[in-house]
């Protein structure tokens, strides 16, 4: 979803395709609640992500294009809004990797 141009149009496109009672699950990094690690976090996704990729793959532009659309992205809060008020039911995130990813989860 992080990648989609329009990710109104992209959540309403599949609440339509979807049957009642059918079910969404999303995957996706997130923006990271501020907290004691937050730091650290950045300086791993900005740092040390590139210069792994660099140094394995010869290339960090991949590398780095992630924590820019992380951190361009919307909350998972947010995300979990967009989805109510296009009409999902049910809906649930969890976070996982100190809060980097969401899995989002909700019915039609």
């Amino acid at each position: 979803m992080r990648n989609v141009i329009d990710l109104q149009k992209a959540l309403q496109e599949q609440y339509r395709v979807l049957r009642k009672g059918g079910r969404i699950v999303i995957l996706d990094t997130t923006r990271l609640k501020k907290n004691i690690l937050s730091p650290f976090i950045w300086l791993h996704m900005h740092f040390v992500i590139p210069t792994l990729g660099r140094l394995l793959t010869g290339s960090s532009d991949a590398y780095r294009y992630l924590p820019e659309t992380t951190e361009g992205f919307v909350t998972a809060e947010n995300l979990a809004s967009r989805m109510a008020a296009i009409g999902f039911k049910k809906i649930g995130f969890e976070r996982f990797m100190f809060g980097t990813i969401a899995i989002h989860w909700a019915e039609k």
